[in-house]
């Protein structure tokens, strides 16, 4: 039994993965039940890809072996890799007592992944400075730093990075988040243009011969390419600079985007069609990414285009009868996703109890679900079609209230008044310390004061609501 432990051992550390795999099952056979055969065991699984396999052996490793810092940092990992970042916290934080650098670098992932950019901080920032030449430190600091706000700071921080690897892609992005974040879009836009050189838009945006558009004049027979990309919200975001570009292009242009949001982006003047490829649409004389359209129109806060409303809604579906009451409608979720900036519905509820308001669930997918019992909210969800069907529902609305996700665009795409709940540390295009936005003229910003703390905005939200502030 022994033996097969050390054959393990060396195994795992000479990167024989399968191997050790095979020796430590042996030693489990022979009757071994320690900490480190399961560790051993749970690694070698790991390594080859079966972190279902794995997770087992490297739990019951970390019960063996609690005080057992690499076993912790194990553990967690394989949580953290198999999408269970909160599960994987407790073991990370334990793990990080130990000296090691990958163990704090580790769980200051795990921390930017949850949201917690304010914890992750120092612990990427101690990664940094036990990695002075290393620019994914620097950079992985300069990713918090924009988290928390700290602008200035994250430019440093990636400065730094880039001064060891001119071409680090995330080091530049987060440059460019900073400034996007503090304001400064002169600088921000030329670096944004990093995001092409991700792996993940490299993979959902394959490489075009279509010539790239430089705002030059295409003129008779041509045809501009838009290109949508990144989310829903971004599409309906940035339409708004298509009949700039149609104007400039002196041509139709065609957009490719998702098919649910071809109703709606069809009705932007300018647009002669939209189409859901990321091949070049036949006809087409050269292409540019929707996200790169504000670069090229050199667009900073003051000078963000309207007109608002920008979107047109089509009359139907229509909302039922209110009863007089005003109506508002309310979004609560973002897609499911390790980083969420979701509500507990229950505490918007709260909020809105007691106003006289007709409440409508604007959530699209199956977080309807969650509507708070008895509150009284109507579920909207079969009447969305499409986006184009959502916008009509929101048209009619005197309100929507809504954490960062498309239907905010929607709402402040047609002018209607629209609150949004931010987290700490949210999205560059919010700003700092903004309650409005150039982006949204009806739009006012709620934003926590400290992370994970929705009682400030939520409070906010209440007093403007009875206050009838959205009237228009």
């Amino acid at each position: 039994m022994r033996k097969a432990l050390i054959l393990a051992m060396g195994y795992l550390e000479a990167g024989l993965d399968a191997a050790a795999r095979d020796a430590a099952r042996e030693a489990l056979d022979a009757g071994a039940d320690d900490g480190e055969t399961h560790f051993i065991l749970g690694c070698a699984l790991e390594r080859l890809e079966q972190p279902d396999a794995a997770l087992p052996h490297l739990r019951r490793a970390a019960a063996l072996c609690p005080d057992d810092a690499t076993i912790r940092h194990a553990l967690g990992l394989c949580l953290y890799r198999r999408g269970a970042p909160e599960e994987a916290l407790g073991h990370l934080r334990a793990a990080a007592v130990d000296a090691n650098p990958d163990f704090a670098e580790t769980l200051g992932a795990c921390l930017m992944t949850l949201l917690r950019p304010d914890e992750a901080e120092p612990h990427l920032r101690r990664v940094a400075e036990a990695r002075p030449h290393d620019p994914t430190a620097w950079a992985n600091l300069g990713a918090a730093l924009v988290d928390v706000n700290r602008c200035e700071d994250a430019i440093a921080a990636c400065d730094r990075a880039l001064a060891i690897d001119p071409d680090h892609v995330e080091a530049h992005m987060s440059r460019a988040l900073a400034n996007l974040l503090a304001g400064d879009w002169a600088a921000a836009w030329p670096e944004y243009e990093w995001r092409w050189q991700r792996p993940v838009f490299a993979a959902a945006y394959p490489e075009t011969s279509c010539p790239r558009w430089r705002g030059e004049v295409l003129g008779s027979g041509a045809q501009l390419w838009v290109r949508g990309e990144q989310g829903f919200g971004d599409h309906v975001q940035f339409a708004r600079f298509v009949p700039l570009a149609a104007a400039r292009a002196n041509c139709p242009v065609v957009v490719s985007a998702p098919p649910a949001l071809h109703r709606l982006l069809g009705g932007i003047p300018g647009v002669a069609a939209c189409v859901a490829t990321n091949a070049a649409p036949p006809g087409a004389s050269a292409c540019i990414p929707m996200m790169s359209l504000p670069g090229l129109f050199g667009t900073v806060p003051g000078t963000v285009p309207g007109p608002f409303p920008y979107l047109a809604a089509p009359e139907l579906p229509c909302l039922p009868d209110a009863g007089g009451r005003p109506r508002v409608g309310v979004v609560w979720g973002d897609k499911p996703k390790p980083r969420s900036r979701a509500i507990d519905p229950n505490l918007v509820a709260a909020a809105l109890d007691g106003l006289g308001l007709a409440v409508f669930s604007l959530q699209a997918d199956d977080r309807a679900d969650d509507i708070p019992a008895g509150s009284g909210w109507i579920d909207l969800r079969a009447e969305m079609t499409d986006f184009a069907a959502t916008a009509a529902l929101i048209g009619q609305m005197d309100a929507v209230i809504s954490v960062d996700t498309a239907a905010l665009h929607l709402a402040g795409g047609l002018g209607v008044p629209v609150y949004i709940l931010l987290v700490k540390g949210a999205d560059w295009r919010w700003m700092r310390d903004r309650d409005r936005t150039p982006w949204y003229p009806s739009a006012r910003l709620l934003r926590q004061e400290r992370p994970r703390d929705w009682s400030r905005p939520l409070a906010e939200l209440r007093a403007a609501l009875a206050a009838r502030d959205y009237d228009r």
